[in-house]
């Protein structure tokens, strides 16, 4: 038994430094983590920085969360409305500048939600896509090859995304989404993060969106388990 035990630990070790080093060959067009962004008032430093938010109905609570991250990081945050008199039907969201894609590449992202569900689902999110400088969007859930939507959104409480597909009810902890960008190459692109709540919402959580990034290659999905030895792999893209 111990001798077993020995051997399952050099394994381990050295899965995660074959990942290490695989890692540390990524091209990144872009990447965020939110950390150079101000503690207080951080979401105009990311507006200052090229990014964008706002809301085309209700509340626009998009902000840079301390301590809210991967590792208690920074994060990029909306929350489900807490005061009641503003409590009602949202649609808002956060937009990344805008990125050339000149090749194939992915945009890969770690998050976590806590959205209002009982028996069924009225508030979640939504991941999109722009290429006319944000005069249009379309939805990016088919080309998600990792951590893609779970739910269907009800259509009562008036909800804008009722009926569609979307991130939705709790994940407490931070998962990994890939999106494929191949079929984008040669356009200039917008990603955007859409936050829908119902009508009569209820607070809760809401959505954290940490360690984004655009690049060349991505690990393969069975092999996700490994990064997690590693306090961060966020630094290692180049």
């Amino acid at each position: 038994m111990r001798i077993a035990y020995k051997s399952s630990l050099i394994i381990i070790i050295l899965l995660s430094f074959s990942f290490k080093i695989s890692a540390g060959d990524l091209n990144c067009l872009f990447q965020d983590d939110a950390e150079t962004y101000a503690a207080i008032n951080g979401i105009d430093d990311a507006v200052l920085a090229g990014w964008s938010h706002g809301s085309d109905r209700g509340v626009d609570s998009w902000r840079v969360l301390p301590g809210s991250g991967v590792n208690l990081s920074k994060a990029f945050s909306v929350f489900e409305e807490t005061d009641i008199s503003l409590l009602g039907i949202t649609d808002s969201f956060l937009i990344t500048p805008e990125i050339f894609i000149p090749s194939q590449y992915y945009l890969e992202f770690m998050h976590k939600y806590d959205f209002e569900a009982d028996s069924a689902y009225y508030d979640g999110g939504q991941l999109q896509i722009s290429l006319n400088s944000g005069n249009s969007w379309s939805d990016l859930n088919l080309h998600i090859i990792t951590g893609g939507y779970n739910q269907v959104i009800s259509s009562a409480y008036g909800s804008p995304i009722g009926g569609e597909l979307a991130w939705a009810g709790e994940q407490d902890s931070y998962g990994r989404v890939q999106v494929d960008l191949s079929v984008f190459v040669g356009e200039v692109i917008q990603i955007r993060w859409r936050f829908v709540s119902g009508l009569d919402s209820i607070p809760q959580l809401g959505w954290r969106i940490d360690d984004i990034r655009v690049v060349d290659s991505i690990e393969p999905a069975d092999a996700i388990f490994i990064s997690q030895f590693e306090t961060s792999d966020f630094d290692l893209c180049f």
